[in-house]
C-alpha cells in the first residue's frame, strides 16, 4: 500500500507526476491508474473547491484567503465570543517548500501549521541589524504593540533597532 499523501513534499509529487510514476496508480482498483488521469482529475476537484469557497472568479482567488495563519490566546481562543479580541489570524503565503516557510495541514482547512516566529537579518559590520517576529511585542492585548508586528511579519518586512538603549541591566556574577 502507498504512504499516507499527507508524508509526500512537493518535489516528489511534481517528479512523480511528471514521469508517469506508479505513485499514481490505485492499488485498490483493478485497473491502472496513469498520472495524466490523476492530474486531470485532481485539477477538477481542485477547481471546484476553489469556486466554493473563493467565489466563481479565478482572477480574485488568492492564496492567503485560505492559507491562514492562527496565533490563539491561550484559554480564550476557547471562547468563541473573545477569540476574535485576543487571538490573532493572518491570511499568509507559503508552504512546506518555500523560502517563507508555511506548512499547511492536508485536511482541506489549509491552516497553517509551521512558519519562522522570528526573523533576523544581522549587519556584521555594526550597522542596522533587521528583525521581526510575528504578533507583537505585548502580551496584553489592550496594548497597542499586542499586534503591531504581524503586517509586517505577514508582508516579508523587518523593523531596526536604532539610537541608543533607554536603559541598560548589567548582570554582574560576583
Amino acid at each position: 500500500d502507498k504512504a499516507p499523501l499527507r508524508t509526500v513534499r512537493s518535489r516528489f509529487l511534481i517528479n512523480a507526476l511528471r514521469s508517469d510514476s506508479a505513485w499514481c496508480d490505485d492499488v485498490k482498483t483493478p485497473a491502472r491508474e496513469t498520472c495524466a488521469g490523476f492530474r486531470t482529475q485532481t485539477l477538477r476537484e481542485a477547481v471546484a473547491l476553489l469556486r466554493e469557497r473563493l467565489g466563481p472568479d479565478p482572477a480574485a482567488w488568492r492564496w492567503e484567503r485560505l492559507h491562514r495563519a492562527r496565533f490563539p490566546h491561550g484559554v480564550f481562543d476557547a471562547v468563541k465570543g473573545l477569540r476574535s479580541i485576543f487571538s490573532l489570524e493572518i491570511g499568509q503565503g507559503g508552504d512546506a517548500s518555500t523560502v517563507n516557510v508555511g506548512a499547511y495541514r492536508l485536511d482541506g482547512s489549509f491552516r497553517m501549521t509551521d512558519g519562522p516566529s522570528y526573523r533576523q537579518i544581522v549587519d556584521l559590520s555594526g550597522g542596522r541589524d533587521l528583525l521581526v517576529h510575528t504578533t507583537g511585542q505585548s502580551g496584553n492585548v489592550f496594548d497597542p504593540r499586542y499586534r503591531d508586528l504581524l503586517p509586517l511579519w505577514r508582508e516579508g518586512r523587518y523593523f531596526s533597532l536604532e539610537g541608543s538603549p533607554s536603559k541598560v541591566l548589567r548582570l554582574d556574577p560576583r
